[in-house]
C-alpha cells in the first residue's frame, strides 16, 4: 500500500513540470491573442476617424459649393433687377426726351439728355473735379433713378444740412455712379420703403447717412468688386450705412429772408425733415402746425391723408398748395403738381415766382380817373385798403396834366367821362411815349368795344363794379414789367359750375332755348376735349381748339368752364408755357366738373323753379 502511494507521488512529482509548462504555453497564446485583438482595435478606430475626417472635409467642400452657389444666384438676381432698373429709367426717360423735343422744350430736352449720357456711359467714369452744388448733384441722381424706385414703391429722401454751402469741390461723375449703384442695390429688397439721405460736411468730407423708415430693410447694399474698387481709388469708404466722399467745400451766404411762410403737410418724418430742410435753404419759415394759418405756401405730400381734407376747408384762396406728384385735378389755380421726387431747382423757380409775385403786389402809386364822385370814392378806399398811395382825377383833361406831373405805377381809367372819353385820353398818353399800365373802368362794353379800347392802348377792360380782391389781381398782374396772367386770381366769391339766371338772360329768359343751348355743348364736349388735349403740343392748333370751345359755350351760363377757356386763352395769346400747361389742367378739371354736375342735374332747364346757381 505505501508502496503504490510513494510510486503514485514520484509520478505526479514528474508530471507537474509537464503541466506547468502546457498551460504557460496555453496563457502565453491567450495572450497574445488579446494583445493582437487590442491592437487591431484600436487601428480600426484610427481607421474610422480617418474615414470621418475624410467624410467632414468633404462635407465642408460640399457646403462651400452650395453657398458659393447660392451666392452666385443672388448676385444673378440681383444683376438682372440691376439691369432691369437700368432699362426701365432708360426707357422713361427717352420717353420723356421724345415728349420734351416734339413739345420744344429744349432745356428740359438737354437736362434729359445729360441723364441719359450719365446713364449710358461706362460705370465709375473717368475723373472730373470741378465746383457743383451738392444737392444738386444727388438730385440729379434720384431723377435718374425716380421710374424705377416708384415701381418698386421706394423714395429717397434727401435732408439738407442745417448750414449753408454754396458749392465744393468734387469729383462729380464718380461720386454720382458711386451713389447711384448703392441706390440701386437697395431696390433689390422685396418692401425697399423710404430711405432718408442726411447730408453733412465733415471738414474735407461728405457723409451721407442711410436711414430707414421702421419696419423695412436697412439700408445694407452689396458691395461690388467694381464698387469696391471705386470707392477704393476715389479714396472714399462705405461703412455702416454711411457713405463719406473726399471734397473741399466752399462756405455760402445764408439765403435772403423771403417772407413767405409755408405750412409743410407730410407722410412720414424722414418727408417732413426732408421738405423742411429744403424750404429752409430758399429762405422760407418752415411749420407743420395747422394753428399756423394763414400761409403763403402748402406742401403736401399725400393729398389723401385725413390732415390735408381736414386742412384744406381753411387755406385761403391767396395760398399757394404744391402737390407731390397728386393724382387728382384740382381746379384752384395756385394748386400746382411738382415732381415725386422733388428738387431743389425745380422749388427755387417756384418760390422765386411765388416772392416774385408778393414783391409786385406791394404798394404801388395809382392813378384813379372817373367824372363821379361816388364812384371815385369808392375806387379810391378799395386802393387805399389795398395798401397802395392814390391820386384821383375828376376828368380826361386832369388826367392828363396829373400823368405829366407824376410818376405812376398803374391807370383806372373811366371809360365814358363827358370832357373827353377814356379812350382818348388814352391814345393821347400812349402818343406821348407813356407806356404804364392802363386799366378801363365800364358799366358794360360789347366784344366790339373792347377791341376798340384795346386799340387805344388800354391793357385792360373791367367792368363795373370790381370787387377788390379783382382789383388786387390786376395790380399784381399789371405791376410786372412783363405782364403775364397772375399766378392767382382770387375772386372771395365762389363762382357756380352752372348758372340758371346767367343762361337765361342769354336766351331772353326762353327755358327752351336755354335747355337746347345747353344740350349742344354738353353732346359736343368729350370731342371738343379730346381735339383740344390732342393739340396740346401744338399752340396754334390749339389755340383754335380753345377758341372754338369758347364760342361754344359763351351763352350757356356756364361761367366757372367759361372763365377757365379766357385764361387759356390768354395765357396762348402770350405764349406763357408754364401757364399753358396749368391751365389746360384747370380746363379739364372744369369740364369733368360740368358733366358730373348735369349727371346729377338732369331736369335743371325742365323744372327751373327748383334749381337756382348750381355748385
Amino acid at each position: 500500500m505505501r508502496f503504490e502511494w510513494f510510486s503514485l507521488l514520484l509520478i505526479g512529482l514528474a508530471a507537474a513540470p509537464l503541466g506547468i509548462y502546457c498551460t504557460r504555453r496555453v496563457f502565453i497564446k491567450t495572450l497574445r491573442q488579446a494583445v493582437d485583438r487590442q491592437f487591431y482595435r484600436k487601428e480600426l478606430e484610427k481607421q474610422v476617424e480617418q474615414r470621418k475626417l475624410e467624410f467632414s472635409l468633404q462635407q465642408g467642400e460640399l457646403d462651400d459649393q452650395r453657398l458659393r452657389l447660392e451666392t452666385l444666384q443672388t448676385q444673378l438676381h440681383d444683376d438682372q433687377r440691376y439691369q432691369q432698373a437700368i432699362k426701365t429709367c432708360n426707357q422713361s426717360l427717352v420717353h420723356d426726351f421724345v415728349i420734351a423735343v416734339n413739345q420744344g422744350q429744349h432745356s428740359r430736352a438737354t437736362d434729359i439728355a445729360t441723364h441719359l449720357t450719365a446713364l449710358l456711359r461706362a460705370p465709375f467714369s473717368t475723373s472730373e473735379i470741378s465746383g457743383f452744388p451738392i444737392l444738386e448733384l444727388i438730385d440729379d441722381v434720384l431723377v435718374r433713378l425716380a421710374p424705377v424706385a416708384a415701381q418698386s414703391g421706394c423714395r429717397y429722401l434727401v435732408i439738407p444740412p442745417d448750414f449753408v454751402l454754396s458749392r465744393v469741390e468734387i469729383n462729380a461723375p464718380k461720386f454720382q455712379d458711386i451713389l447711384f449703384h448703392l441706390l440701386i442695390q437697395h431696390l433689390a429688397n422685396a418692401n425697399p420703403g423710404s430711405v432718408g439721405i442726411e447730408l453733412r460736411i465733415n471738414g474735407r468730407d461728405v457723409t451721407l447717412s442711410f436711414t430707414t423708415e421702421t419696419g423695412t430693410p436697412d439700408f445694407a447694399p452689396g458691395i461690388t468688386m467694381e464698387l469696391g474698387n471705386a470707392l477704393e481709388q476715389n479714396d472714399a469708404t462705405w461703412s455702416e450705412g454711411q457713405l463719406r466722399f473726399p471734397v473741399r467745400p466752399h462756405a455760402g451766404q445764408l439765403p435772403a429772408d423771403t417772407g413767405l411762410r409755408a405750412l409743410v403737410v407730410a407722410r412720414s418724418d424722414l418727408e417732413r425733415r426732408s421738405i423742411t430742410g429744403r424750404l429752409s435753404r430758399l429762405g422760407l419759415q418752415c411749420t407743420t402746425e395747422l394753428s399756423s394759418l394763414p400761409v403763403d405756401i402748402c406742401v403736401v405730400g399725400d393729398e389723401t391723408s385725413e390732415t390735408f381734407r381736414a386742412l384744406h376747408p381753411y387755406l385761403s384762396d391767396a395760398t399757394c398748395v404744391l402737390l407731390l406728384g397728386n393724382r387728382t385735378v384740382y381746379q384752384q389755380p395756385l394748386w400746382l403738381q411738382v415732381d415725386d421726387p422733388v428738387t431743389q431747382k425745380q422749388l427755387d423757380t417756384y418760390i422765386r415766382d411765388i416772392a416774385r409775385v408778393k414783391d409786385e403786389s406791394g404798394s404801388k402809386h395809382i392813378l384813379a380817373v372817373d367824372d363821379s364822385q361816388a364812384n371815385i370814392q369808392l375806387l379810391e378806399m378799395q386802393l387805399n385798403e389795398l395798401g397802395h398811395t392814390v391820386f384821383t382825377a375828376r376828368s380826361g383833361t386832369e388826367a392828363l396834366t396829373q400823368v405829366e406831373q407824376h410818376d405812376f405805377d398803374l391807370v383806372f381809367m373811366d371809360i365814358q367821362m363827358p370832357d373827353m372819353s377814356g379812350a382818348e385820353v388814352t391814345r393821347r398818353i400812349r402818343a406821348s411815349n407813356h407806356k404804364l399800365p392802363i386799366i378801363g373802368l365800364t358799366a358794360h362794353a360789347t366784344a366790339q368795344e373792347r377791341e376798340d379800347y384795346e386799340n387805344a392802348g388800354m391793357n385792360d377792360v373791367l367792368i363795373k363794379p370790381v370787387h377788390g380782391e379783382k382789383l388786387k389781381a390786376v395790380i399784381q398782374h399789371m405791376g410786372r414789367s412783363n405782364p403775364r396772367p397772375p399766378l392767382a386770381v382770387g375772386t372771395g366769391i365762389r363762382i357756380p359750375v352752372f348758372d340758371l339766371a346767367l343762361s337765361l338772360a342769354n336766351a331772353n329768359q326762353r327755358f327752351e332755348l336755354a335747355a337746347e343751348l345747353l344740350n349742344l355743348l354738353l353732346a359736343g364736349l368729350p370731342e371738343d376735349q379730346k381735339a383740344i388735349n390732342d393739340v396740346s403740343a401744338d399752340y396754334p392748333a390749339l389755340k383754335k381748339a380753345v377758341h372754338k370751345l369758347h364760342g361754344a359755350v359763351h351763352y350757356c351760363g356756364v361761367p366757372r368752364l367759361t372763365r377757365a377757356i379766357e385764361k387759356l386763352e390768354t395765357a396762348l395769346k402770350q405764349d406763357d408755357e408754364h401757364q399753358v400747361s396749368l391751365l389746360l389742367n384747370l380746363l379739364n378739371g372744369e369740364i369733368a366738373a360740368l358733366i358730373a354736375w348735369r349727371r346729377e342735374n338732369k331736369d335743371v332747364l325742365l323744372h327751373p323753379a327748383g334749381y337756382g346757381n348750381s355748385e
